[in-house]
């Protein structure tokens, strides 16, 4: 206690650091794996653990060279790990994250009591209860990231009415919880990405719930104190899930719910930006879920790529969902709005000028008519399709000018071979998207950069075919003037020609 015992606003002494230095050097190989303190330690024995918890991994604390490689621990240490295993149900192949839960001040006596008696009351009505698991994640995050309200539904058993392995593990001594608490999350998932994502939510939620601190972490002990970070802390988030969660302390806006940043220079608005895009994910993927699709987690991963990679994961999921009985173009303009705010909450400020570039194009593309005779992905994406296929042969032979012209002149071409019409507004409209092209996007967006522009290419069409996916006109009213069978909702267009009678097409035949 004396080593170790610390109240708030107390400065350490030199002399702790001047103390502990010597018995790092002096003890090679021999310390504590998980305290450091200079503490007698032993042989870390695996049926004083989860089985979770590898005693024999290689660490820095350990000396290279052949022989076993196994780790020392003090006795309160082990102690400490023996009444994790007593206190958890352990469930074959587990992968626990932990949950350290710190209240902002103090947890009251009433509450923890409460507490107490709440699990003690769940472990007498089932017996072989595990862990808690939400009914329904999505909704409750949906829920929070809109309202705030966080209003959790648990449950202890599976759809088959077995005891519930994964999720918020409940201790089996409700008397082991204090002021801080830490409950294991046993996460499911077939990769550490997906295994993150399920803890995060329940990290979140409690935040939320019990208006306290979080920090997730992998170590069974907190590894930071509560001034260390803001109000959830990350300390263990996978490289592919870094395009979302891109710090490890976030926190709640202090400023009348301004961002801003402190004296360390964190962002203390951070957290807010971080539900707002998962209100995003969550409702793109009620939208294009299917089964064993998995949006989140390849939404997620496509943000730890580049914010256009947003555009192409979507794109897909549309169709995945258009495969199993829906229309892929329908799917599409329903969650553009959140696949577009997610990337610009992704890519910053360059993202914001692309979107406006995109923006600004397919309203030229569609107004100017440049699209073949239906509604598909092919017939939409003609006019991006020729000046990416034209700016790929960019180079001394063929320079900015020639290729300008070109690209407009082909596109002009190939639409009235479609259409069997001429017309100088149809030309014009050609010309114009091609000037926008090669001007904002290529010119102010990548800075002629062509290599750069080539290697987007891909997730550049999919965000086109986004944009152009908005400007189809919606109806919101059958023929009859009544509500359509959708009850009122907006309904796609025909696919069969974008100049159908009656249509404004910007009078340009």
């Amino acid at each position: 206690m004396q080593r170790v015992l610390s109240f708030s606003g107390q400065t350490s002494k030199p002399d702790h650091f001047a103390d502990a230095l010597p018995n790092y050097v002096e003890s090679q190989h021999h310390q504590c794996v998980q305290c450091s303190l200079p503490f007698p330690a032993e042989p870390w024995m695996s049926g004083d653990v989860r089985s979770d918890v590898k005693v024999q991994v290689f660490s820095n604390r350990l000396k290279g060279g052949p022989g076993e490689p196994k780790r020392n621990v003090c006795g309160i240490c082990q102690m400490q790990f023996l009444a994790e295993k007593l206190n958890y149900r352990e469930v074959r192949g587990e992968q626990s994250i932990y949950l350290h839960l710190f209240p902002y001040s103090f947890q009251t006596r009433p509450f923890v009591s409460g507490l107490s008696r709440q699990i003690t009351r769940i472990r007498n009505s089932d017996v072989l209860s595990g862990a808690l698991r939400l009914k329904d994640a999505e909704e409750a995050m949906l829920k929070a990231a809109k309202t705030r309200e966080t209003k959790l539904n648990f449950t202890t058993r599976t759809k088959e009415n077995k005891a519930q392995p994964y999720g918020l593990s409940l201790p089996r001594y409700a008397e082991t919880l204090g002021g801080v608490m830490t409950f294991p999350v046993n996460a499911v998932g077939e990769n550490d990405t997906e295994r993150f994502l399920f803890a995060m939510q329940y990290a979140l939620l409690l935040q939320r719930h019990f208006g306290c601190k979080v920090l997730m972490s992998g170590a069974v002990t907190p590894p930071l104190d509560k001034e260390a970070f803001g109000d959830v802390y990350f300390d263990m988030a996978p490289l592919s899930g870094r395009g979302l969660i891109r710090h490890n302390d976030y926190r709640e806006p202090r400023n009348n719910g301004n961002s801003n940043k402190n004296a360390r220079g964190d962002d203390t608005g951070n957290l807010r930006q971080l539900w707002k895009e998962l209100e995003y994910l969550y409702t793109i993927q009620r939208a294009v879920l299917v089964r064993n699709s998995k949006p989140l987690l390849k939404l997620v991963t496509a943000m730890a790529d580049q914010a256009l990679s947003v555009f192409h994961a979507a794109e897909r999921l549309a169709e995945e969902k258009a495969g199993s009985g829906g229309d892929a173009g329908w799917v599409m303009r329903t969650i553009a709005d959140e696949v577009r705010a997610l990337a610009k909450s992704r890519g910053g400020y360059e993202m914001h000028e692309l979107d406006d570039h995109l923006q600004q194009l397919a309203e030229i593309a569609w107004k100017g008519g440049l699209r073949g005779k239906t509604l598909k992905k092919n017939s939409l994406m003609a006019p991006m399709d020729e000046v990416l296929r034209k700016i790929g042969a960019l180079g001394q032979e063929l320079n900015d000018e020639v290729l300008r012209a070109a690209a407009a002149q082909d596109l002009y071409e190939h639409l009235t071979r479609i259409h069997d019409i001429e017309s100088k507004r149809l030309h014009d409209a050609c010309v114009k998207f091609v000037e926008a092209f090669f001007d904002g996007v290529f010119g102010e967006v990548y800075h002629g950069k062509l290599s750069r522009l080539l290697n987007h290419e891909k997730v550049l069409r999919s965000a086109f075919h986004f944009y152009i996916r908005q400007q189809i006109p919606r109806k919101a009213v059958t023929t009859n003037g009544k509500a359509g069978d959708n009850g009122g909702a907006d309904e796609e267009p025909d696919d069969e020609t974008p100049f159908q009678e009656g249509e404004d097409t910007g009078d340009l035949f």
